[in-house]
Parts: structure tokens; C-alpha cells; sequence
């Protein structure tokens, strides 16, 4: 019931206690991010069932799948929760102009492309001297578009590969912080420990500039 000050709770009962996330640190590691990053983005006393709702779904996919689909996972639920709060990233048009930027006015692909981190989308190469950008691989724009497309359930089958997994939570700590102003202190550790721990043989993958 509602007090004046704090709520009263006489009885609660868990529905779910995802006993293997807390078990391990991987998995744990990686739920952490979206839970810091929903307690950044959730106002207090507003409820807000869409998060909850991605949560619950990302938890049951986390929980299920093999700790090396951690990192596409948590890359997964931190553009998604990004995008239910306003910031859906931009992938294949221009900002300025509308224009595709997977392909070129001849028609031929687009091998790196112009992002804008703090516009939320890319720049085609006649309008990127109007903003900030660094150079992104158009696979890893095309890897982010099918993330926020697909559910958690079906990310958690793909096959790992270190390369675009690493890139991919790159990409989504550089869009977070270009958005909530700060970085999540569960993400640099997830980048740091975590991701040597599931790739502990694979050639480390530069970081986003």
C-alpha cells in the first residue's frame, strides 16, 4: 500500500531468481550493464513496463545461452533499452541529407562510413565535415541495426566471433556515453575482465575513436 513517505511491502514471493546469473560472473557481469544503465534511465515511482519487459527478456536469454553470447547480448540490451528511452541509434541514412550511406552515388558498397555518436547516426562523406565522427566498418552498422531488430532469444544462437562481438560493445558504451553523459562503470569492467575471460586467445580489437 502507498505511505506518506516509503511504500508498505508486507509480503513479496520471486517469481524468477535467475540463480545462474548470480552464480557466475560472466553472466553476472553482463546483467549488471543493463541494470545500471535502466537505473539511469527509469525515473523513480514511474512505472515503466516496457523496460521491465526487456529486462525480463534479457535475464530468460542471458541466463540460457552459452557465456561466450554474453557480449551480443548485453550489447543487444543496452541499444535496446537506448532506443525504448528515445535514442534509437541511426544506421544506414545520412543525418544531414537523408541519404544511404551503405552505398555510394555510383551504387558500389560503402567499405567504412562516418559516425556521429552524439548526432545518434551516421554521415554520408559529402556531409561529415558538419559534424564529429569517427570511421566505423559498414558491417558493424549493419551488425547494430540487426540487433535492435532481433530478439534475445534468437541473438543468443548466433555463432561468437570476438571481433564483431567486441566492436559491438564498443559501439554501444561510446552511444551510451554520448547519451546519458557519463560511462557505466559495469560496462568498463565487463570490456576489461569480462571479454579477456571469454576470448582469452583472440587478437584484441581496437577501440572506437
Amino acid at each position: 500500500v502507498k505511505g506518506k513517505s516509503l511504500d508498505i511491502v508486507s509480503e513479496a514471493s520471486p517469481k524468477n531468481l535467475h540463480g545462474a546469473l548470480r552464480d557466475d560472473v560472466v553472466r553476472s557481469a553482463a546483467a549488471s550493464c543493463a541494470a545500471e544503465l535502466l537505473d539511469h534511465l527509469c525515473q523513480e515511482d514511474l512505472p515503466n513496463p516496457r523496460n521491465f519487459a526487456l529486462m525480463e527478456a534479457f535475464l530468460d536469454a542471458l541466463e540460457a545461452a552459452p557465456e561466450d553470447r554474453s557480449p551480443f547480448l548485453t550489447a543487444a540490451v543496452l541499444l535496446k533499452a537506448m532506443a525504448v528511452a528515445g535514442f534509437r541509434p541511426i544506421v544506414d541514412t545520412c543525418l544531414a541529407c537523408g541519404e544511404s550511406v551503405f552505398a555510394d552515388a555510383a551504387g558500389n558498397e560503402t567499405a567504412m562510413i562516418s559516425y556521429s555518436f552524439a548526432d545518434g547516426g551516421p554521415v554520408c562523406e559529402d556531409c561529415a565535415s558538419f559534424a564529429s565522427t569517427v570511421r566505423l566498418p559498414r558491417p558493424l552498422l549493419s551488425w547494430v541495426d540487426t540487433l535492435l531488430r532481433t530478439p534475445f532469444a534468437a541473438i543468443a544462437t548466433q555463432e561468437p566471433d570476438a571481433d564483431v562481438a567486441i566492436l559491438l560493445v564498443q559501439f554501444a558504451d561510446a552511444f551510451v556515453q554520448a547519451h546519458i553523459g557519463s560511462r557505466l562503470k559495469s560496462l568498463s569492467f565487463f570490456q576489461t575482465v569480462i571479454i579477456p575471460l571469454i576470448f582469452p586467445c583472440e587478437t584484441r580489437t581496437s577501440p572506437l575513436q
